[in-house]
């Protein structure tokens, strides 16, 4: 096959599948703007976020913890 032909029909291919009927359901185009998909795509974007938050959060509190209190304390102790 002659590479103009090839070209041609890398193009022509290209603009069919890029047409707007085509990429209805790409999920960079927003699928109308639904409420529902711009909801879902903004949680599933902040899960990580909050994820590294919650987790730092957890292990800053159990480390200020443990500095407040004593080491030997025995929690069976009266």
């Amino acid at each position: 096959m002659k590479p103009v032909v090839a070209i041609l029909i890398a193009t022509a291919l290209g603009v069919v599948l890029s047409a707007q009927d085509y990429a209805f359901a790409c999920a960079v185009c927003g699928v109308d703007s639904e409420p529902g998909f711009l909801w879902s795509m903004g949680f599933l974007i902040s899960m990580p976020f909050v994820i590294a938050t919650v987790t730092g959060g957890y292990f800053v509190y159990n480390s200020r913890r443990a500095k407040r209190e004593p080491a030997n304390k025995n929690i069976f102790s009266e």
